[in-house]
């Protein structure tokens, strides 16, 4: 037991050596998880998307039409950079990518109102940005009803009716809006608790390929493997932990950044957050023992792994909702670590349902660990035998 805890040691020192003496190691251990977070927190450190750029086509002029462009600038969410004296002109600016709404007052707006007619005030959106055009049209509607409410409650004051009575009349049925989860529809909530993990993840899983693929393509694992007495567990578990630590603490920077920096919420247990992290590190790290097990080559499997983390994004539920995708990407969803451990943040942060719904999450990140495993017997043979070697 002593003999074997010395080769880890020995093992554990040499990979320490390499990391200082590697530039790229280096860099990816160290530059780029730090590069990657601090870049991210600043890009949406503003949290609520404001002041988009629009345009206001008034064709009545009158203090009535005024008064609601007024109304439609103050909202947070846009910002009127131009007053267009007709469609065609207001459309050309969309077209060249300045403004990204519209909103056309008709002519004799005033006088509408004033006969008890409804006139149509026009808005158009630029939905390319799904985002970007929900948040528009949600704060350009909500003016325009509240707009609308104050006109038909002036209506009813004047026929003798108090405001109470007024707004009851203009309101008859008041919709009780409840949002639970993310109630000021905060942006860095939305991506970011995506977006600094998954930047963490990418460096880990292409860093840990990058590692022991090197020992394949400089012929070195020989020597890892007689540091390691020849032990294949001890070679990997040496080898390993170093990196392991490394982006355990960036995911722990990336947890006080949220939570304390951002201010996401912490409705559950922070405890069973740092461990899925933790778990989820060891998977991705297991996935990428796998990918030099199947391939033996550093070249191959970094290109197949910056497509594998990637996709995570996509596949994971954070920017489309895993429940309305199709089944087979429903499946495909299950092959990535992140998946599980988004739902298990998801639930510590922003929901604290009961423990026993992520479980489920957990098993499935232990699934991934267990999978290297199953390939150590694979590592072996390519770490001892030299026909994998040399391979770029």
């Amino acid at each position: 037991m002593s003999n074997g805890f010395t080769y880890f040691i020995a093992v554990l020192r040499r990979e320490a050596t390499r990391i200082f003496q590697d530039k790229v190691m280096l860099f990816v251990c160290f530059i780029a998880p730090v590069f990657g977070i601090l870049m991210l927190w600043w890009t949406f450190s503003a949290g609520v998307v404001r002041h988009l750029p629009m345009a206001i086509v008034d064709q009545d002029n009158t203090a009535t039409s005024i008064k609601l462009a007024h109304m439609i600038g103050a909202s947070p969410t846009v910002d009127i950079t131009d007053e267009s004296p007709d469609i065609k002109s207001a459309q050309n600016l969309m077209n060249k990518g300045k403004i990204s709404a519209i909103v056309a007052i008709p002519k004799d707006f005033e006088k509408d109102i004033i006969k008890g007619n409804s006139p149509a005030v026009v808005l158009y959106i630029n939905n390319i940005n799904v985002v970007s055009g929900g948040m528009l049209q949600s704060g350009i509607q909500k003016t325009l009803m509240t707009f609308s409410t104050g006109i038909k409650m002036q209506v009813e004051m004047k026929k003798g009716y108090t405001q109470q009575q007024a707004l009851a009349r203009a309101m008859p049925i008041r919709f009780d809006n409840h949002i639970l989860f993310n109630p000021y529809r905060n942006y860095s909530y939305f991506l970011l608790m995506g977006l600094l993990p998954l930047s963490v993840v990418v460096v880990c899983f292409l860093g840990t390929l990058y590692a022991f693929g090197m020992e394949i393509k400089e012929g070195s694992a020989k020597q890892l493997m007689r540091t390691a007495n020849n032990n294949i567990f001890i070679a990997i578990a040496g080898k390993i932990l170093p990196h392991t630590f490394i982006y355990v603490c960036a995911m722990r920077v990336v947890s006080l950044i949220m939570i304390h920096a951002i201010g996401l919420p912490m409705h559950g247990n922070i405890w069973l957050l740092l461990i899925s992290e933790t778990l989820m590190i060891l998977a991705y790290q297991s996935v990428a023992l796998v990918f030099i097990a199947l391939t033996s080559n550093l070249r191959l499997s970094l290109s197949l792994g910056s497509a594998y983390t990637m996709m995570a994004m996509t596949f994971s539920g954070l920017t489309f909702p895993t429940l309305g995708m199709p089944f087979v990407a429903q499946l495909l969803s299950k092959i990535f670590p992140f998946t599980y451990w988004l739902k298990i943040f998801m639930n510590e942060t922003l929901r604290s349902i009961p423990n026993l719904h992520v479980t489920q999450s957990f098993i499935g990140l232990f699934v991934f660990i267990l999978l290297a495993i199953i390939c150590f017997a694979k590592l072996e043979r390519v770490f001892t035998n030299d026909k994998y070697w040399g391979k770029s």
